[in-house]
């Protein structure tokens, strides 16, 4: 709170202002919750439940008015849960399809944020590069950007091309937004 109240404060920041932040915290002798910027996932997931809610609201005895062209939604989509799904996200406002991928550290468009777990404290980049390096092509090693250590020195975050996703998700340590 301020002035002495109580309350909720939410305060938006940039990672180089999370020590001042910190410090804030330890005088204030007050616990602040550490959120993470919602993903797109987050979003899309509390559309969906939000799309879902308001369906579950529809009255009972409407449902025989659209016996018809509910049965042709399933042909259509190939089963009853893919024309759930699809009037789920007509309902949700995502009927052109999942949005691109973004980037958490630089909010990039068709880039995702990748993080490396080493497991054990390290000091440079370059181990988290070397790892890479060997599991991976050079030209996905080429496409990263913005690699910078975890604020606890155990592993890295780093920016690839959403296209290059699935080449990352299979290796140990990594995990991919």
């Amino acid at each position: 709170g301020r002035a002495g109240r109580k309350g909720t404060c939410v305060t938006l920041y940039q990672l180089k202002h999370r020590d001042t932040l910190r410090e804030i915290e330890r005088a204030t002798r007050n616990t602040f919750d550490w959120v993470a910027a919602p993903r797109a996932r987050d979003v899309l997931g509390a559309a969906a439940l939000q799309a879902r809610t308001s369906v579950e609201a529809v009255e009972k005895s409407a449902l025989p008015c659209f016996a018809d062209e509910a049965a042709t939604l399933a042909t259509f989509f190939g089963s009853p849960e893919k024309a759930v799904q699809a009037c789920l996200a007509k309902i949700a406002g995502y009927e052109a399809g999942k949005p691109p991928d973004r980037s958490l550290l630089t909010n990039t468009e068709n880039y995702v944020t990748c993080l490396y777990a080493a497991g054990l404290q390290i000091h440079s980049i370059s181990y988290v590069w070397n790892f890479l390096r060997r599991s991976l092509p050079p030209d996905v090693c080429d496409a990263f950007k913005g690699m910078q250590l975890v604020a606890d020195s155990d592993g890295a975050v780093f920016d690839v091309p959403a296209k290059h996703k699935a080449q990352l998700e299979g290796l140990d340590g990594i995990e991919v937004d």
